[in-house]
């Protein structure tokens, strides 16, 4: 599934979620929240999860991915 709030797509950058394999993490749906983040690209919204197995996932928007350095990003999460 495809994560959205709004007219938002959010994505998981491994920057944001190290040692995590980002294409085959399951997310829990349930867990979702928006948390506002003032250092995060000088101020958005991120989502904050967990995955099946408990493991904290954070979202970004996707238009602001590949901002960091090299990175893995997926918009596709397992459910």
């Amino acid at each position: 599934m495809a994560v959205t709030r709004g007219p938002l797509v959010y994505c998981l950058e491994s920057v944001d979620n190290p040692g995590i394999d980002l294409f085959n993490v399951e997310l829990d749906p349930d867990s979702l929240q928006a948390e506002f983040s003032p250092t995060h690209f000088g101020g958005i919204t991120l989502l904050r999860g967990r995955s099946g197995s408990g493991q904290p996932l954070t979202f970004i928007p996707y238009f602001l991915w590949a901002n960091r350095g090299e990175s893995e990003m997926t918009v596709y999460v397992k459910y």
